[in-house]
């Protein structure tokens, strides 16, 4: 916990989460999970769904306009830069989404509602085409990941391909507005402190990876 959260302080970010769940059962479903973000809090999230058409997405076809307040923002933690930062992605009424984020599935990011919003909270909406691939693929650097499931499917973490790899040393954070942050170690003799742990729909998460640079490879959960 104290190491995470003196990485969290030096990018100055306190998070805070509502998720809900769906779960995906056949080929070319359309779908949406809704996540609810607090003006002036960080919400650690994912997004598993693909576009309609195949193409790129970025925070316009992710989040629409006119859909967040002014001032708000993405943040994404991208491990493969160098050194590893923040990309941010800002929203203004003005000028619109920068576009600096693309989103793929298995990437976590936060969303940060700004604390001048008219309402106290925003339902933000994921939706689009339910992944259907064979498997998907990350990138897990050595240190910090900003991760998620990239599959619509609520999943077992120990089920994982990344739980299963784990070595020791690796952590996973996840982040609950009840409970706050929870910590789950890894290590070899005792394997997972929570392996009970089950990972929803549009749950981010943070991994802290023991390893060297390694591709991540998640086989899809449901049939077609």
């Amino acid at each position: 916990m104290k190491k995470l959260a003196v990485f969290l302080v030096g990018a100055s970010l306190i998070a805070s989460a509502t998720l809900a769940a769906n779960t995906a059962t056949s080929v070319n479903v359309v779908g949406f999970n809704k996540v609810t973000c607090p003006k002036g809090k960080y919400v650690l999230v994912t997004k598993a769904f693909n576009s309609m058409d195949g193409s790129v997405l970025h925070s316009t076809d992710v989040f629409g306009t006119d859909n967040i307040p002014s001032g708000s923002a993405i943040y994404y933690y991208d491990a493969s830069l160098v050194p590893p930062h923040y990309v941010i992605d800002n929203y203004s009424d003005l000028d619109g989404w920068e576009s600096n984020i693309t989103y793929k599935g298995g990437m976590g990011f936060w969303i940060y509602i700004s604390p001048d919003a008219a309402t106290n909270s925003y339902d933000v909406t994921f939706a689009g085409e339910v992944p259907m691939s064979d498997s998907a693929t990350n990138k897990v650097y050595n240190g910090f990941n900003m991760l998620g499931y990239p599959y619509t499917a609520s999943v077992a973490w120990t089920n994982t391909a990344l739980a299963q790899h784990a070595v020791s040393g690796d952590v996973l954070y996840t982040y609950d507005p009840i409970t706050t942050w929870g910590i789950n170690n890894y290590s070899e003799l005792d394997g997972w402190d929570n392996p009970g742990l089950v990972l929803t729909p549009s749950m981010g998460f943070w991994y802290v990876s023991s390893s060297p640079v390694f591709t991540n490879v998640e086989v899809r959960p449901y049939s077609k």
